[in-house]
């Protein structure tokens, strides 16, 4: 008998396209200028979807740009932020293996 412990994920981590990541980037990752996200944060909101399983084309997860204070350079900047639908909490709730 084996002592080794292995973990399932109760959902399938999901990739993206070149294609999807093209969409990503320029129509679901933008602000409401048109600043479309820089590199690091397409890369941060993507793997946050794969960690979750949730689907940006779906609209159970958004990336959306807030303006935040920054005290080095004395003004607002824009900074992405990630936020999960209603569509997207009912799923992590249909996941959950403790329901009432």
């Amino acid at each position: 008998m084996s002592n080794e412990v292995r973990t399932t994920q109760a959902h399938a981590v999901s990739t993206f396209t070149p294609e999807q990541v093209g969409l990503l980037k320029s129509q679901i990752c933008r602000d409401a200028s048109g600043r479309e996200a820089t590199n690091d944060e397409l890369a941060m909101f993507m793997q946050v979807c794969n960690r979750t399983g949730l689907d940006p084309f779906a609209r159970q997860i958004y990336s959306i740009q807030r303006q935040v204070y920054d005290p080095k350079l004395n003004r607002k900047v824009p900074k992405m932020v990630t936020q999960v639908s209603i569509d997207g909490l009912r799923l992590i709730a249909e996941r959950n293996p403790r329901k009432s």
